[in-house]
């Protein structure tokens, strides 16, 4: 057997790739640490190189008279963007279902002679007061600015001749559902009907504020009776109803329409500025305008995420592609032996192989099972050396390898034909005993040992004319 091995030479190895890639997904802790480290370096990369853009920028660029309108422009626009956007976002009129809006309805008859001008603006302007609209918002549990209260609320004034006959009604339908009506006193005269109007997502806070201005209308005629002497304030109606009211659809589809167009416009002029530009007009104008600058990545269609995102896969296909290499020149400079086909191409028969104690079945080790086949026992393997023809076989291991070392003593006690030694070039009286022998076998513990050791053993075995029968893998 020894003239097949003779002619093996190392240069010759092949690789192989289904191995080569066993031996990185061996190694996916460093992959994935190799990714995070790109995905954090190119986004760093991203961030310092538009940080000293802008900073480059700030010193150096002069934009021409035209980009100079358009930058102004834009951020005009892109100011009245956010206040619509803030509109949208806390008006309660933005909120409500135009087809089910509760509208409460508060009326009075006022009569004050000469004062009846007056105090008509008096009472009208009590919506407005601050006060009263707080307690609009606590009565309807909200938290927001006073202009949005106020689109809730509202009064108006008219006057008419009335008689004995004439009675206020309100034009309602089968949804009222508080109502109630007053006639109007009878006299001849010029008469004012103060209205109070509110409305509201649900019945019963619609009914709570309704209450609030009912307390404040009644606080307020007392305090005005000390002023402008006694006078006449009758209620005539306190109605709240569900209705259908296309003016709040109107709103939200004119404020919807805004938004757009504010959105296109702003987007169209930022679209037409340099990189050097942008950054210009972001610290320039959209700073000094204290303008969300975050919201300005976000409006301009994604273009700054979709730089960040292109620079994070840069950074993790970089690195991804600097550790395949680094892998692939240290599997090419290994010097060990990776697999038994390389054994094989030396012309030595593999007797069997052997799975050490500390393999453990995990999906990688089962699919590289398939792929070299199944490993046998050490019950086999003993009974294939057994049945071989010579009598007395040396079973030549590294004692450094503590698998191969416990395997070839177990080896020993199940087969009186085996007798472990230690490496012949390394052990003289190993070297001796194996000259009496009838041969020796090599075992070898692929991705350990090294090619040269083998090598060498086989050259020893050559020179002093010992016959090699054949290797027994052990795979940890």
């Amino acid at each position: 057997m020894n003239e097949h091995y003779e002619n093996y030479e190392m240069d010759e190895m092949e690789i192989d790739l289904i191995d080569f890639l066993f031996y990185l997904l061996r190694r996916w802790k460093s992959l994935v640490a190799m990714i995070l480290l790109g995905a954090i370096l190119g986004s760093a990369f991203y961030v310092v190189k538009t940080t000293k853009a802008a900073n480059a920028v700030v010193e150096d660029y002069q934009p021409d008279a035209n980009t100079e309108a358009n930058m102004k422009l834009a951020a005009q626009y892109r100011k009245l963007y956010d206040q619509q956007m803030d509109y949208n976002e806390h008006s309660i009129v933005m909120q409500m279902d135009p087809n089910q809006v509760y509208e409460g309805t508060l009326t009075y008859y006022l009569a004050a002679g000469e004062q009846t001008e007056r105090l008509t603006q008096l009472f009208t302007d009590i919506v407005n007061d601050p006060a009263v609209l707080e307690e609009l918002k606590e009565a309807a549990g909200l938290d927001c600015k006073d202009q949005y209260v106020k689109e809730l609320v509202s009064s108006t004034m008219s006057q008419k001749n009335v008689n004995e006959s004439s009675v206020v009604s309100g034009n309602l339908d089968n949804n009222v559902v508080n109502q109630m009506q007053a006639v109007v006193p009878t006299d001849d005269i010029s008469n004012t009907v103060i209205t109070y109007q509110v409305a509201y997502l649900n019945q019963e806070t619609c009914e709570k504020m309704v209450m609030v201005l009912q307390k404040t209308v009644e606080s307020a005629a007392q305090t005005y009776v000390d002023t402008y002497g006694e006078y006449e304030l009758e209620q005539l109606q306190n109605v709240v109803a569900v209705t259908v009211d296309e003016k709040y659809l109107e709103k939200q589809k004119s404020s919807a329409t805004l938004m757009d167009s504010y959105l296109t416009k702003l987007v169209t002029l930022e679209n037409t500025f340099s990189d050097m530009g942008k950054a210009y007009y972001q610290s320039e104008y959209l700073t000094a305008e204290d303008v969300d600058v975050e919201q300005l990545q976000e409006v301009h269609n994604g273009i700054a995420a979709k730089d960040m995102v292109k620079w994070l896969i840069v950074g993790v296909l970089g690195f991804v592609l600097l550790w395949g290499a680094y892998y692939f020149l240290k599997y090419l400079l290994d010097p060990s032996i990776k697999t038994l086909d390389e054994v094989k191409q030396m012309g030595l028969p593999v007797i069997g192989s052997i799975a050490g104690g500390n393999r453990h079945s995990t999906i990688l080790n089962r699919l590289e099972e398939k792929k070299n086949g199944h490993y046998g026992s050490v019950d086999y393997v003993s009974l294939a050396i057994d049945i071989l023809p010579e009598k007395k076989l040396f079973l030549v291991t590294d004692f450094d390898e503590a698998a191969a070392k416990q395997l070839s003593e177990l080896l020993e006690q199940k087969n009186e034909k085996i007798r472990t030694v230690h490496l012949l070039q390394a052990d003289a009286n190993a070297l001796e005993l194996a000259k009496e022998s009838d041969g020796i076998i090599l075992e070898i513990v692929p991705k350990k040992t090294d090619k040269k050791q083998i090598i060498r053993e086989l050259e020893v075995c050559k020179m002093q004319k010992i016959v090699v029968i054949g290797v027994i893998g052990i795979f940890e």
